[in-house]
């Protein structure tokens, strides 16, 4: 029963995690451990499907949940309160770094000195990647650079889209496709299609994500295969570099202690719920 309550708990961060601006439900998906896993049962379906179907299974009932919740929260209570809540998720992200910063230890600790400086090198190189494209994508270039280019489009099409976008950022670590679709000015229709539940639109979204899910998890399986620890460095620096979203919103930050404490709060409650499920295993 724990063991189903975490991968719930875990699936409702993540699914929540993905339409948050700035945050990037791949991280938590990595983080969490269901991310190589995830991509290496899409890459063959028909292997363990049972198995995998029943491990997955909490994991996408939370991420449903958290997707509804945030769809939700994002039409009222995100709208109030959207910079204490980016620093309560970055907190989060923090607090998964002393357990991914274990893993790839263990998986590098016997490697030769010349090995460690270009896994130090590509840690660094991704660290702050993800630093610079969080500085580039600030809170005001994005209030300010809205697009209505999807309104040119096919009603299919442009929501097929949009669940692609979600899609590849479930996939690719560090993205955040609420970003990308507060820039082409669909966000706020998709969080008020969520809230009301408006199955015209999402099933559209659905589709969208589960397609872009499928074609690209193969080639992502393949890194990750090939390429073992390289990859794991690769994670950790840029769950390091997405960790600090708040960034853009210490400008001018008139709660910026409260927001402090909400952010120290995440990581405790991050750090916390990992100790607990890491404890006895």
């Amino acid at each position: 029963m724990k063991e189903i309550l975490v991968k719930i708990i875990h699936g409702f961060i993540i699914g929540a995690g993905g339409l948050l601006p700035g945050v990037s439900g791949g991280n938590f998906a990595l983080a969490f451990g269901y991310y190589q896993k995830l991509l290496s049962w899409i890459g063959d379906l028909r292997k363990n499907f049972k198995n995998n179907f029943i491990f997955f299974f909490p994991v996408a009932l939370g991420a449903v949940l958290g997707f509804v919740v945030a769809g939700v929260l994002m039409s009222s209570l995100f709208d109030r309160w959207e910079m204490e809540m980016i620093f309560v998720f970055s907190g989060c992200l923090f607090g998964t770094l002393p357990g991914l910063f274990s893993g790839v230890k263990s998986k590098i600790q016997n490697e030769k000195k010349s090995h460690l400086v270009f896994y130090l090198l590509l840690f660094l190189i991704f660290l702050l990647l993800g630093v610079s494209v969080i500085i580039f994508n600030s809170k005001y270039l994005l209030v300010t650079g809205k697009s209505d280019f999807f309104s040119y489009l096919p009603e299919f099409l442009k929501w097929f889209l949009s669940g692609m976008i979600i899609g590849i950022g479930i996939l690719i670590p560090g993205s955040s496709a609420a970003i990308v679709l507060i820039f082409l000015g669909v966000y706020p229709e998709l969080m008020n299609s969520i809230k009301i539940i408006d199955l015209n639109i999402l099933y559209k979204v659905f589709l969208g994500l589960i397609f872009s899910i499928v074609i690209f998890s193969k080639f992502l399986s393949w890194i990750f295969c090939k390429f073992d620890k390289a990859s794991h460095v690769v994670i950790l620096g840029i769950v390091s570099g997405s960790g600090w979203i708040f960034l853009p919103w210490l400008r001018d930050n008139k709660n910026l202690l409260i927001c402090l404490i909400l952010l120290l709060a995440g990581f405790i409650f991050s750090f916390v719920f990992e100790k607990w499920v890491n404890k006895n295993e």
